[in-house]
């Protein structure tokens, strides 16, 4: 029981097919059955692999989960003698040569299971669920089939179409996985929620790891089974401490000391294992669970490859054939730049080939579109490069620096033409009055008209740096002027907080003594009216009229 049970909570480091190398695929046709609750069902065969699906068997032959696997029948061709090497895999299948009898070999569950049978009835598939659940619902186990005089490789699989759904009440998150090998930390890339992939092209073959550490701030026991799974236990699970829960050589070692296998007390394992695992046994994708101390649990996933990305010394490479790429790579669809001397990838603005482009800061994405870097809106085309100048989008001119390649607003000043930028970069266009915002714009045939323009029978004042209408108060030329709310020039008389100014015929305030409708007024320099006092001797009263 401690065995199989050290075996299976090592499933995820040590599901690792061994092919002889005096056989060789399969030529002969093979076929098989599986016999569950009493009953035999065929055993799909593709190119000599038999898999066994269980999803496919219950939606085939409406079978329910508590229903259990007795036996594997495998029929051989003409001339088999035995068949052997099924048990270097984690089904833990007997190694040595199995005698081929009638053509046929029977594999019986309750043998092979032993104290993990207690019932000597086989296994339920909802248990085989829970076996497969770590190693992505798929395990493979090779087979050598003796002729005597030529030797045959099979391959038989367990697998399930859909994954165990071990998740339960509030989500408990993993922040980051790495190993650690020969001193040397190599950090998971993290693809989705609790979903990180680890790039053994970081390592040399002969490089021992560590350990294995996760972080999480809620989580407090990481396992490759579900805390209610038959095969829960401490072997495999481990705690956090400090929100890190860190599988060492000590841990490692215990549950290899369990299978007989010897590792080095300073080291837990080597990357050859990691390896075979890949090669041997084509599991690229390892599962487990994490939980909390309130009853809550969730799913994450590892996918192990020997290319792509891998994080050294704080910065990400992408490995491609056992080296590191360089200069433009498309991965999963997106363009990365790899610095062409160290292979780091590159981040931020990067020069190349006399264009500019835009590495997303955090994960080296090339940006294209529209994009915000430090409150300024730039354009980069399909290809990557940012643009400059003129640039039509989306039905709308814009206008990008010709150096900076940053989005222009407001008034552009081009040859004898005024062009207006709204606040949204795109050019305004029209005859007349155009709002943007909260501003006003007076176009004749697309371009700004500046300082003075008479509309109708009114004047108004455009900002000669902006464009803009002016309301309220304006300086020309040494000169006040005072708009109305809609931008009307106003003349007469103008209360302004409080006070009282007079505007003359053309506009311009008035300073000094002025008379309006056979009344004389005394303005001061800045405008306003003088009242209830008294002027170079002569007696204002309250409404500004001097007395007499």
């Amino acid at each position: 029981m401690k065995k199989v049970l050290a075996i299976t909570s090592l499933l995820f480091l040590l599901l690792v097919a061994v092919l002889p190398q005096n056989a060789v695929q399969a030529a002969s046709t093979y076929s098989a059955t599986v016999t569950i609750s009493g009953k035999e069902y065929k055993v799909n065969s593709v190119n000599n692999a038999l898999v066994v699906n269980i999803d496919d068997l219950k939606t085939q032959n409406n079978l329910s989960e508590t229903d259990k696997v007795e036996k594997i029948s495998i029929e051989t061709p003409n001339g088999a003698k035995s068949i052997s090497g099924i048990g270097a895999s984690a089904l833990d299948l007997p190694d040595e040569a199995i005698p081929v009898v009638n053509n046929k070999v029977e594999l019986v569950v309750a043998d092979l299971l032993g104290e993990l049978d207690s019932q000597q009835d086989g296994v339920a598939l909802s248990t085989i669920r829970e076996f497969l659940y770590p190693v992505n619902n798929k395990v493979t186990g090779q087979a050598v089939v003796d002729f005597g005089t030529n030797k045959e490789n099979i391959t038989l699989v367990f697998s399930a179409t859909k994954l165990l759904n071990v998740s339960k009440g509030t989500p408990v998150n993993v922040d980051s996985l790495s190993l650690t090998a020969n001193g040397k930390e190599l950090t998971a890339r993290k693809t989705g929620t609790n979903k990180f992939d680890v790039n053994l092209a970081g390592y040399e073959l002969e490089d021992l790891f560590e350990s294995i550490k996760l972080t999480s701030k809620t989580a407090t026991t990481v396992s490759i089974f579900s805390r209610d799974s038959a095969f829960y236990s401490d072997l495999t699970d481990v705690k956090f401490a400090d929100h890190v829960a860190t599988l060492d050589s000590a841990k490692v070692s215990n549950w290899a000391e369990n299978l007989g296998v010897t590792v080095p007390s300073e080291a837990v394992l080597p990357v050859f294992v990691f390896n075979a695992l890949l090669t041997g046994s084509g599991i690229t994708t390892l599962n487990g669970v994490v939980a909390d101390d309130n009853g809550n649990q969730s799913p994450f996933s590892v996918t192990i490859s020997q290319n792509g990305w891998v994080q050294m010394d704080g910065l990400w490479y992408y490995i491609k054939d056992g080296e590191k790429v360089t200069g433009w790579n498309i991965i999963g669809g997106t363009w990365y730049f790899f610095s062409k001397q160290s292979g780091a990838m590159q981040t931020d603005w990067l020069s190349d080939g006399g264009k500019w482009y835009f590495l997303n800061k955090e994960t080296g994405a090339m940006q294209t579109g529209w994009l915000n870097d430090g409150g300024k809106w730039y354009f980069l085309d399909k290809s990557g490069a940012m643009q400059t100048d003129w640039v039509y989008v989306g039905g709308k001119w814009y206008f990008l620096d010709k150096k900076s390649g940053a989005m222009v607003t407001g008034l552009l000043k081009e040859g004898k033409s005024n062009y207006i930028l709204s606040t949204s970069g795109a050019w305004l266009t029209g005859n007349g009055w155009v709002k943007d915002g909260n501003d006003w714009y007076y176009l004749t045939k697309n371009s700004a008209n500046l300082g003075w323009v008479k509309y109708g029978k009114t004047w108004y004042y455009l900002y000669p740096t902006t464009g803009k209408m002016v309301t309220g108060w304006a300086k020309v030329n040494g000169v006040w002027y005072f708009m109305s709310q809609n931008g009307a020039m106003l003349t007469g008389w103008v209360k302004d907080n409080n006070h009282w100014y007079y505007l003359k015929a053309n506009g311009a305030m008035a300073t000094g003594w002025v008379k309006v409708s056979n009344k004389w007024y005394y303005l001061y320099s800045n405008g306003i009216m003088a009242a209830d006092t008294t002027i170079g001797g002569y007696k204002l009263g309250k409404d500004g009229a001097w007395i007499h």
